[in-house]
């Protein structure tokens, strides 16, 4: 690895004698060419929406649209959650229960309009859209289909372009599809024509995959992850006990094992994760949640007396700032989108910008007009507003400790980000939030 300069380091003090946050360096945002719904109509967006940044959401959303699976999906069944699978440029690819398995359509991401003109019955297979916007379906006693792998065109019309090859899922890979096989143990990656490229076997069944451009990360049931080479499928890195997370610059590797906690980091180059890692630490835990950087803690560490934290860019080695107050509590920090919140231990919360550590506010503990955070998760950050699950709801959190608006979500109920879009999932319906 090439050696990187360090910037000079400055400190501030926090209000509220929170310690001191020391800033080491700034990270820089990527954009891209997007839409946002505005009134229901495009309006041209040049952010890219990922790493649980969200389109602006600090008022109360109303309902761009809504998908009703009893009125508008040929053979719904039971009151079981419709959901986003895939994108493509085109529109968005959902799922829903359909005869013995699921069937897939294409919508329009605009208004939820069917693109085509009848769903594909997988059965008990699977779909999914490769970076060519190519949707490619496994058939396994689907309807009226025989089981195969097919191309799905723009108007939903299957060509089968080779056999079913005991697939159970599917994940888009550049031009080419992943598959894994029915008892999960192997994936391989075939062209649209259906060769083979490579082929691997893991010890323990396969329970995700996740893409994102050339980085794969296989994750398995004896939790175990790998990072693969896209081309021949080798590992980049493998760990037993851990989990890798993923952010713009690169990801980290934390490793689990009782009294060996420690986290790697390893930079993304030219798209793909460089093997050799950047910064080890031992000792550390990373927080999870979406966000734009790393979120680290030292507070589980034995006779801790404090909430010790810092933030850091896997692409660069150690801290860009660092946050250690006794006041600050051990738990309950939330990494979300570019913002960090952290609680006190007389119960207040307060926030900073992940990239600086520059102090966006504080909040006084729950009250009448404070909410009660109980185990909530990172859905995405607008502006300096998080947007959390917290007991059954949806809880836009100010860095004031205030709810700027919050909405149930009903059950069962599933909660995803799609393009930088809340989409709900509840019941028998679906339905996209309106960004403000």
């Amino acid at each position: 690895m090439s050696s990187r300069s360090r910037a000079r380091a400055l400190s501030a003090r926090l209000p509220f004698g929170i310690g001191t946050v020391v800033l080491i360096l700034c990270a820089a945002m990527l954009v891209t060419v997007g839409v946002v719904l505005s009134g229901g109509k495009y309006q041209v967006d040049d952010t890219e929406y990922a790493y649980g940044e969200l389109r602006d959401y600090h008022r109360a959303p109303s309902i761009a649209w809504t998908i009703v699976g009893h009125e508008d999906l040929p053979d719904y069944r039971d009151e079981v959650t419709i959901q986003v699978v895939d994108t493509s440029d085109e529109g968005w690819l959902i799922a829903y229960p359909s005869g013995l398995g699921r069937s897939f359509t294409m919508v329009d991401r605009r208004n939820g309009r069917m693109l085509w003109d009848s769903p594909i019955n997988a059965g008990q297979g699977d779909c999914a859209v490769n970076e060519a916007g190519q949707v490619g379906c496994a058939v396994q006693l689907g309807t009226p289909l025989d089981d195969g792998f097919y191309l799905v065109d723009d108007a939903g019309h299957p060509t089968q372009t080779s056999e079913y090859l005991d697939t159970k899922k599917v994940v888009g890979l550049g031009n080419n599809f992943l598959r894994v096989n029915r008892v999960g143990h192997q994936v391989s990656l075939n062209t649209p024509a259906g060769k083979t490229i490579w082929a691997r076997t893991f010890a323990a069944p396969v329970v995700d995959i996740e893409v994102t451009g050339d980085i794969v990360v296989v994750k398995t049931a004896d939790a175990s992850q790998y990072l693969v080479n896209p081309t021949n499928g080798d590992n980049r890195i493998a760990c037993d006990q851990c989990n890798i997370a993923l952010y713009p610059t690169g990801v980290t590797v934390e490793h689990q094992d009782h009294n060996a906690e420690r986290v790697t980091s390893y930079a993304t180059v030219n798209g793909r994760v460089d093997a050799d890692p950047v910064d080890d630490s031992e000792g550390l835990q990373v927080e999870s949640g979406p966000s734009t950087l790393a979120l680290l803690t030292a507070s589980n560490r034995i006779f801790a007396d404090r909430g010790e934290y810092e933030v850091r860019d896997p692409a660069r080695h150690g801290a860009l700032w660092r946050i250690s107050d006794r006041e600050l509590s051990k738990s309950g920090a939330i990494a979300c989108g570019s913002l960090v919140n952290f609680g006190r231990l007389d119960g207040s919360r307060t926030t900073y910008a992940l990239a600086d550590g520059k102090h966006i506010g504080s909040g006084p503990p729950p009250g009448p007009e404070q909410p009660i955070l109980a185990n909530p998760a990172c859905i995405g950050s607008t502006d300096t507003t998080m947007i959390l699950s917290n007991q059954g709801q949806l809880t836009a959190l100010t860095p004031e400790n205030t709810v700027a608006w919050e909405q149930g979500v009903g059950s069962p109920g599933l909660i995803k980000v799609v393009e930088g879009y809340i989409v709900l999932s509840e019941g028998a319906t679906m339905s996209v939030l309106r960004p403000n």
